[in-house]
């Protein structure tokens, strides 16, 4: 089963209910609680990611000057 994170703790859930042994129920209930848990974790660092990353210049002054330099270049005719 290639299933991504989002849905494994629901089909975890889902076949905890569904199977005869209490261990394998407890095993799947941790695999849903720690997708749960991996999710939430991702979701935060992409969080703090887009909060505290620095915003990029629009335009870089290095790549500013040599726009500037190609078309002073080709008002002097070269």
């Amino acid at each position: 089963m290639n299933a991504p994170l989002h849905n494994l703790g629901m089909h975890a859930n889902h076949m905890a209910k569904h199977t005869d042994s209490e261990r394998m129920q407890t095993i799947l209930q941790y695999v849903g609680v720690g997708s749960v848990i991996m999710m939430g974790l991702g979701a935060g660092v992409h969080l703090f990611r887009d909060l505290f990353k620095p915003m990029p210049e629009p335009y870089p002054r290095q790549k500013y000057r040599e726009m500037m330099d190609g078309l002073d270049d080709r008002g002097r005719g070269r």
